[in-house]
């Protein structure tokens, strides 16, 4: 029998699953998704390969100790067949269908070819890929993926409600300080959305606002004249856009300008174009805000040095392993001059490094949210990093990372609909939406379900 194999693979019988059992095939993979420029496949990359970084070596090991114990053979567990899984598991588990049949196809092949022409005992190979597979699990508890790639957020009633496509009482706000630096500086930045404005919607509105100060006023005073209020900005405008437009009844349209547009982004929306289109086909849903000292929050909130504060790692870097390493350096590095601090968070007092609290659930543990499903689930994500001694500074960066795992202790998260926080200090820094302000005594944080009228790119 051992005969016939050699033979057969001296004849170069088989030579897709032989060509199948070498790493080529995985690095060709692997950089064809970090080629594709797209985010999610580049992830799958990475976790595909901390997977099979984790198989090969354990594999070896495992098989080292129970030749010592006197148990297995050479070959148990199949290495192969162990790393094969766990990249093929990865891409499995990665959301995209359309790799889901090479990936299977790739383990397949390669379980063959170690029993067919290497001469594995079947619990050789069987015990590789469960080996494998183990490994591609503990890759996307540290890497998660988010949603499928063409999935849509959900928000309330989805209605096509039909609106002037020219734009006749749609009242824009722009805030000429919100977009990136340019060296034509904030007034033509602002004369180039009202341009866009008089071409995309030439009935509409346009209020070019100078000065930050004055932007709560000039909302207030669009929404009044308005029957659809428009802002142009980041997500610090749409936030205070959505406070104008819950106090005057009015549906709010969200035009992304600047790096911060992720409510935008959660919405459909990610260009000018986008929302005028959502406007134009009348794609308009309910969904919920979040409130805090009687301010409201569509993305996020938070104290202190929460698990979210880092969330924007500056857009030059690019490390290895992604966001993940950016995370953990990022904390170490905002943690190496802050202090931890008391709060008493529903009633119990806790020590932390900080508090975040979401707008809906977000998809991952991790100390970077990747994004929600919903848009009106009913519920605040929270998140606390509590401050453990001694070394509490290398403590909390252990326990942001270990929640990837599910080991972490000191790294709380919660979902309720409303959370009463009073700090034991007179002042707490809070964050709404990536804007500071400082609060001098306890608040509560809640939601309004639902409550916000909304264009989004979603609903046809």
């Amino acid at each position: 029998m051992d005969g016939a194999r050699t033979a057969r693979a001296r004849n170069g019988a088989a030579p897709g699953p032989e060509a199948a059992d070498t790493a080529a095939v995985w690095a060709l993979i692997t950089a064809g998704l970090l080629a594709s420029g797209r985010p999610e496949l580049r992830r799958t990359a990475l976790r595909a390969g901390l997977a099979v970084a984790v198989a090969a070596p354990a594999a070896y090991l495992v098989g080292r100790r129970m030749l010592r114990g006197g148990a297995g053979t050479a070959a148990w567990p199949a290495s192969h067949a162990a790393a094969t899984a766990a990249f093929a598991g990865s891409l499995l588990g990665g959301g995209h269908p359309a790799l889901s049949l090479p990936a299977a196809g790739l383990a397949g092949a390669t379980g063959y070819v170690r029993m067919y022409d290497h001469g594995h005992r079947p619990l050789d190979v069987l015990s590789g890929v469960a080996l494998g597979g183990a490994a591609a699990v503990l890759a996307h508890r540290v890497l998660p993926g988010g949603p499928p790639v063409d999935s849509q957020v959900r928000v309330g009633e989805a209605l096509r409600t039909p609106q002037d496509a020219d734009g006749a009482g749609v009242v824009v706000v722009v805030d000429a300080f919100s977009g990136p630096d340019a060296p034509t500086g904030p007034a033509d930045r602002a004369e180039a959305v009202a341009t866009a404005m008089r071409y995309l919607l030439p009935m509409a509105e346009v209020v070019p606002v100078h000065d930050a100060d004055g932007l709560a006023d000039a909302l207030d005073e669009a929404a009044v004249r308005a029957k659809v209020l428009a802002v142009a900005g980041g997500d610090i405008q749409a936030g205070d856009a959505a406070q104008a437009a819950l106090r005057h009844g009015r549906p709010l349209l969200v035009l992304p300008v600047g790096p911060d547009t992720a409510f935008a982004s959660a919405l459909g929306l990610n260009s000018i174009e986008d929302a005028v289109h959502s406007y134009q086909r009348g794609r308009l849903g309910r969904v919920d805000v979040g409130e805090v000292d009687g301010r409201v929050f569509l993305n996020s909130a938070g104290i202190g040095e929460h698990p979210g504060s880092a969330a924007h790692p500056h857009p030059a870097v690019r490390l290895p392993g992604g966001a993940w390493t950016a995370e953990a350096l990022a904390l170490g590095r905002r943690l190496s001059t802050a202090e931890p601090f008391s709060l008493i968070i529903d009633g119990r007092r806790r020590q932390v490094w900080g508090l975040f609290v979401g707008n809906g659930r977000y998809h991952s543990d991790a100390l970077l949210p990747s994004g929600r499903d919903r848009l009106e689930d009913g519920l605040l994500d929270i998140r606390v990093l509590e401050a453990a001694y001694p070394f509490p500074r290398a403590r909390a960066v252990a326990a942001v990372l270990l929640n990837r795992l599910g080991l972490s202790t000191h790294y709380r998260t919660w979902f309720a609909d409303t959370l009463s926080v009073q700090p034991v200090t007179d002042r707490m820094p809070l964050v709404r939406d990536g804007g500071a302000e400082v609060s001098c005594g306890p608040v509560t944080f809640r939601k309004q379900p639902r409550e916000l009228r909304v264009f989004t790119g979603f609903g046809d």
